[in-house]
């Protein structure tokens, strides 16, 4: 769960002020370990003192997600919806499959799209990919490894578990309805 705080709080522009304050104060520190508990102490203190910077989704970043993520089956992400490779399997239209620009000129990842957890905070929801990902190099598809990557669609490169977010202002869920053919 940790790791799940600290990737959306790295990836929540709305808080680079704070990470580059927590930056310059501790600067030997690993912000990836100890800045979710700073940051939470920050933005109670600035809460309790009716501070008008405290938003409340500075303060629901603060407080972090439900401690259980919800599995959805399904999800539309900036018009595009996005199905779990389990229930597109026996659908004629599928749209599990997951494709991401590389870092590189010309480099994609692509993956099918394992599980869909939605964490809820108080004022909005996040939800991650958990994307099994190819390796296409050799031409031959081989296994890559397992990640969780999000809902913005944004690339990042590197192996294990990657974790991306979206925020769900731009997330519409749609749960486990069964509408016929996959979309």
């Amino acid at each position: 769960m940790k790791k799940v705080i600290w990737y959306v709080l790295h990836n929540s522009p709305e808080i680079d002020a704070y990470m580059n304050e927590f930056e310059r104060e501790f600067p030997d520190s690993d912000m990836s370990k100890e800045f979710a508990d700073w940051f939470a102490m920050k933005i109670c203190k600035l809460y309790v003192d009716k501070d008008p910077t405290c938003t409340p989704d500075l303060f629901a970043l603060a407080c972090g997600p439900s401690p259980t993520p919800i599995s959805i089956n399904s999800c539309v992400f900036n018009g595009v919806k996005f199905v779990v490779h389990s229930r597109d399997i026996k659908r004629t239209t599928q749209n599990s499959g997951i494709c991401l620009p590389g870092e590189k000129k010309g480099e994609m990842y692509y993956g099918l799209l394992e599980e869909i957890p939605e964490f809820a905070y108080t004022q909005f929801k996040v939800v991650l990919f958990r994307v099994k990902w190819f390796h296409l190099e050799k031409r031959g598809v081989g296994e890559a490894g397992s990640g969780i990557r999000g809902g913005s669609g944004e690339a990042s490169s590197g192996s294990g578990t990657d974790e991306a977010s979206g925020s769900g202002d731009d997330i519409n869920i749609d749960g486990d309805s069964d509408d016929g053919e996959g979309q």
